[in-house]
């Protein structure tokens, strides 16, 4: 398990085996949720580490793992838990952290790679150039370029970065056409946008379709 904060960010290649599947879970928290926690106070054992670079969680307990996956699929699928019931279940996931040592810090991070990717996701459709992100940000284009580059930042990059994270998860959870999609983040050319998706991935577009799909009512009613 991968343990990141407000405002970081991480990239992970993996290289699925012939004969095996691979399969990613991501939980996220409001800060009225953290708090409600007491996850910034003291008091826990053992001591807590606050997340402010990745922790890794090598060994997760198996009570831990079945409850996260539970949570998880119920959020995921929308099996109409109560709104009282889905916000105790992620504070169980909270709690079961700081058994583990590990809580977050509530504190906003203020850093420009962190402003210009907020600014990026609210103007998806949008081709900014460096001068204009810089007027956004009330700085000029050498002061912004040299605070990217001191927090090993490149805009250029966080731009393609932002975007192809967008696609993938319109790709992973909704059913609009790859061309619409394309569109909704920057792309006139499917073409093109299928040729960046494949070079930051590693696969085509049309790869994610059919993956972690709902079921239809029909089919979850017979399971369940």
């Amino acid at each position: 398990m991968l343990v990141l904060n407000n405002g970081q960010t991480l990239s992970v290649t993996h290289h699925l085996p012939e004969n095996g599947p691979f399969s990613c879970a991501i939980m996220a928290w409001d800060h009225q949720l953290l708090g409600e926690a007491g996850l910034h106070a003291t008091g826990f054992s053992p001591p807590l580490i606050a997340v402010d670079t990745l922790q890794v969680i090598p060994h997760i307990p198996s009570a831990f793992k079945q409850s996260f996956t539970d949570t998880h699929s119920a959020i995921l699928w929308h099996h109409g838990l109560p709104a009282p019931i889905t916000r105790h279940r992620m504070l169980e996931q909270l709690l079961w952290l700081s058994q583990l040592g590990v809580r977050y810090s509530l504190q906003h991070s203020e850093s420009v790679t962190k402003r210009v990717r907020e600014l990026l996701v609210d103007n998806l459709h949008k081709s900014f150039t460096a001068a204009e992100v810089a007027e956004h940000l009330m700085m000029n284009e050498v002061m912004l370029r040299r605070r990217l580059a001191a927090e090993d930042c490149v805009l250029r990059n966080l731009m393609i970065d932002v975007r192809m994270t967008q696609a993938l998860r319109l790709l992973q959870c909704t059913d609009l056409a790859i061309s619409n999609i394309a569109h909704q983040v920057g792309y006139e050319s499917g073409s093109r946008f299928a040729e960046r998706f494949r070079k930051r991935f590693g696969f085509a577009p049309t790869a994610i379709r059919g993956h972690m799909r709902p079921l239809s009512a029909q089919t979850m009613t017979y399971n369940n």
